[in-house]
């Protein structure tokens, strides 16, 4: 449950905090009454404009996406739809906001650290949009035709761990046909639990590549979800650097 103004998380409902029939089957209820508080219930506040719905994969082959519908089951009558003119003004002036936040807060951010780095995953709930139980690392890189990511990252206990390729719009580079992500469920991992990965738009012949697609700059926008609840064992963690293609087989 979010806010507009910085897209701030109000609350939020976890898999590990959700009751979950045996079908897989569950029952979320929001409104504005705080003695529901626990577990399948959002409070509605002010402030409040929208639901956001994560649906995480790890397993592509053995995992299929929820299915949801929505019922209004008490309160007044909702208002009468919008008509094309009016539900056209409200979605570019909601356009307006995504592209104001999208420039001003995401890419000036990612934009104001050093190129061809990441910085190391930062706190849980750390920044505005994104989700509020897990932790993120985002880095912005431009290589040459002979240039590749060699990236090796820690899950740190966390369920899921994964290593995107986004352009500056964060929008996810050809996955349809192309594998431009690799999470811990479907990397090779090293004896430590750590995962090591080439990024590059050439294929370099290991079981751990990160196809670019080509874009000549991109980002790689890391997240580390379904985080140990006590810590313990490795922290989440990443390291990358920018190798030479006739030099990849040497590292």
């Amino acid at each position: 449950f979010m806010e507009t103004d910085f897209w701030g998380t109000i609350g939020n409902l976890a898999h590990g905090q959700m009751k979950i029939g045996a079908d897989g089957a569950f029952t979320i209820t929001a409104d504005r009454d705080a003695g529901k508080a626990g577990a399948n219930h959002l409070q509605l506040v002010d402030g409040g404009e929208f639901i956001f719905v994560r649906n995480t994969f790890g397993d592509w082959n053995g995992e299929a996406e929820d299915s949801f519908s929505v019922e209004r089951v008490s309160g007044p009558p909702p208002a009468a739809p919008l008509d094309d003119a009016a539900l056209a003004t409200k979605l570019i002036k909601r356009l307006r906001t995504v592209i104001d936040r999208t420039t001003n807060d995401m890419q000036a951010r990612i934009n104001s650290t050093p190129l061809n780095t990441i910085p190391q995953p930062g706190k849980v709930n750390g920044a505005g949009g994104f989700l509020s139980t897990q932790r993120n690392a985002i880095g912005r890189f431009r290589l040459g035709e002979d240039e590749a990511v060699l990236a090796t990252f820690h899950p740190g206990g966390a369920a899921y761990a994964t290593f995107p390729i986004a352009n500056v719009w964060s929008v996810t580079a050809d996955y349809p046909h192309k594998l431009t992500s690799l999470n811990n469920h479907q990397a090779a991992l090293n004896a430590d639990g750590s995962i090591t990965l080439v990024a590059s738009s050439w294929d370099p012949g290991i079981q751990n590549w990160v196809d670019t697609s080509g874009l000549p700059e991109f980002y790689v926008m890391m997240r580390w979800q379904g985080l140990p609840a006590e810590p313990g064992g490795a922290e989440p963690s990443v390291k990358t650097e920018i190798v030479k293609r006739g030099d990849l087989a040497g590292k």
